[in-house]
């Protein structure tokens, strides 16, 4: 039998990425059999393309997954696959889960799976496969007879499951735009009652029925994660479990054994209230290279009574010097625009960033979702406006709130964007000499103050700040060449922009003004959008020596390449200059990525 999964990533602020959720129901399909495929929506398909693929993979059952954002293209696509196909239509995951009725009260889906759909979705493709009935399967709602059937218990071993299937993803593409960063979970479930996240309501759905929160066994996750590092090669490990230290005894044996067998740099998921410093010395003795950390909000009162985080200030502040002091980079959680929130209370969340000085930040607008405290809250006060955002990080709110106008948000969202670019900026310069930590001192040139600014390429251990120029730019500096000297960078081009559909190459141009003429010392043309090659960053070191001692100017350029530069951010990575010899950022000694099998 055929499955083909479709997946909605649309205007979601993500870049394409591996659906842990999918991987695994991909790999229990195909452990009975079944041929499966994937539509990857990461961006908004036409219909005659998507038809097309549809056509194509002429599939026996089309299965959905999507969060509330991603509800409205799952519906558009369903539509268009009732249009041409008599596959029967099955949705799952959150938002599924938490409002069934809403699923199938829309005519392009037949079935929907609530909570856990690993033995659900397997049930129920065998059943369609032998022409059975799948009216008594657990989890299951819809079809003819309109059926409810309940939940069945959550797996209680996690070990029972099948390695992720990554085969199901474009993992070149995924590794290139993620720097060769393999996504991956090792758990399931979060205890907690944050009132602005569906994952109380998601328990509640299995309240009585068994153990929420479950982890693999030890050996059995690293043995797995030694089996996927053999055969991508990937320079390190995201790990999506909700809270990763919530066993401090399986933290510490994973440590030991994950150090011994993998040894690449991992990320992890952390709750200030549930990790002590000896856990932070374990993670970083391990290869541990970030901690996202949960902040959310600023004041400590709001923070427990409208969120019920019950987290104190000096908690969040004492993981971020730990970290700190470890060499660990830290991510902050953080979410402006929040039911009842005041400007006040926004302020002291912008001051909050500034004490703990993040190196990244996930900076969201607060989106109300079905079936939440908050959403119930949005609704009594009357902030609800009808619109539905794709994501989470909109610029401003979808809410109106008298006492928190749009502007002021936008304010706090402009205040801790530039804090925590500053952060960067001081906390991780490199060379003899950063040009971007001197960028105010340039010269600079372009058709807009804001085609010239540093920014922040790729996501946590593998994010590099870059010189960000929109082609025709240039920036020239003044500077004294230091003896036995290299000008270091490398070259590329968002990866936000590989598949928009305009814009054309950027071509790169150095050059050095001593005291002859000037000298151009790299001319290089990328073009991402049409060779895959260009999908990574080009490395580039330049000798000094001719200008050693001398002051010079040198400037960097872009250059649209041949004639459209719409969407053509081009990107000089951490230019600096070194001494020659002196060790090289992972951007320069390791760009090309492939994971190719």
């Amino acid at each position: 039998m055929k499955v083909l999964f479709v997946y909605p990533n649309i205007e979601s602020g993500n870049h394409i990425h591996v659906q842990p959720g999918l991987a695994v129901l991909s790999a229990i399909l195909k452990q009975d059999g079944h041929e499966v495929g994937l539509i990857d929506l990461s961006y908004q398909m036409g219909r005659e393309e998507f038809q097309e693929k549809v056509r194509l993979y002429d599939p026996d059952l089309v299965a959905f997954s999507a969060t509330t954002h991603q509800w409205q293209f799952a519906q558009k696509y369903a539509d268009w696959v009732k249009k041409i196909s008599k596959a029967p239509t099955i949705c799952g995951g959150y938002h599924a889960t938490l409002v069934p009725d809403e699923i199938i009260a829309d005519p392009h889906f037949d079935w929907v799976i609530r909570g856990e759909g690993e033995e659900a979705l397997r049930e129920f493709a065998d059943a369609l496969e032998h022409d059975r009935s799948p009216d008594e399967i657990k989890n299951l709602w819809g079809g003819p007879n309109d059926i409810e059937n309940p939940v069945r218990p959550p797996i209680p071993d996690m070990d029972v499951l099948p390695y992720l299937d990554y085969d199901l993803f474009d993992m070149g593409l995924i590794m290139r735009q993620t720097e060769g960063t393999l996504e991956h979970i090792m758990g399931k479930g979060c205890p907690y009652s944050c009132t602005y996240c569906c994952n109380p309501q998601w328990n509640a759905v299995y309240n009585g029925l068994g153990e929420i929160v479950r982890k693999y066994s030890v050996p059995r996750a690293v043995e797995e994660l030694a089996h996927h590092a053999e055969r991508f090669k990937p320079h390190g490990y995201q790990f999506y479990d909700e809270i990763f230290t919530i066993n401090k005894d399986w933290v510490r044996d994973f440590c030991e054994q994950y150090k011994a067998r993998v040894g690449l740099p991992f990320n992890v998921l952390l709750r200030v209230n549930m990790v002590d410093d000896e856990i932070m010395e374990w993670l970083a003795d391990a290869g541990c290279a970030n901690v996202d950390v949960g902040v959310e909000a600023g004041n400590e009162q709001f923070r427990r009574e409208i969120l019920n985080r019950k987290m104190s200030n000096e908690e969040i502040i004492r993981v971020f010097r730990k970290a700190d002091e470890l060499g660990i980079k830290t991510y902050a959680f953080v979410m402006l625009g929040l039911p009842t929130e005041t400007p006040e209370q926004m302020w002291e969340t912008v001051e909050l960033v500034r004490t703990i000085r993040p190196d990244h930040v996930q900076l969201s607008v607060f989106h109300p979702y079905p079936r939440t405290p908050l959403y119930d809250l949005c609704v009594e006060k009357g902030y609800m406006t009808g619109t539905v955002a794709t994501t989470y990080f909109t610029d401003g709110s979808v809410m109106n709130q008298p006492q928190l106008p749009q502007d002021t948000i936008r304010k706090g969202q402009r205040a801790i964007r530039d804090i925590v670019l500053k952060n960067k900026i001081e906390k991780q310069q490199i060379g003899l000499y950063d040009f971007i930590a001197h960028l105010d001192e340039a010269k600079k040139r372009a058709g807009h103050p804001e085609f010239i600014q540093a920014t922040v390429y790729g996501d946590y251990f593998n994010a590099v700040v870059t010189l960000n120029a929109h082609p025709y730019s240039s920036v020239t500096y003044k500077i004294i060449v230091p003896e036995n000297a290299v000008l270091r960078t490398a070259l590329g081009m968002n990866p936000e922009i590989w598949n928009k559909r305009v814009g054309d190459a950027v071509k790169f141009i150095i050059s050095i003004k001593g005291r002859g003429k000037p000298v151009e010392v790299l001319s290089k043309s990328i073009n991402p959008k049409y060779n895959v090659e260009d999908q990574r960053w080009h490395p580039v070191e330049i000798p000094l020596d001719e200008w050693a001692g001398q002051k010079v100017k040198i400037t960097f350029e872009t250059q649209a390449d041949p004639f459209d530069n719409s969407y053509s951010w081009a990107g000089w990575a951490r230019p600096n200059i070194a001494r020659k010899g002196d060790p090289k950022p992972w951007f320069l000694e390791s760009p090309q990525v492939d994971p190719t099998p």
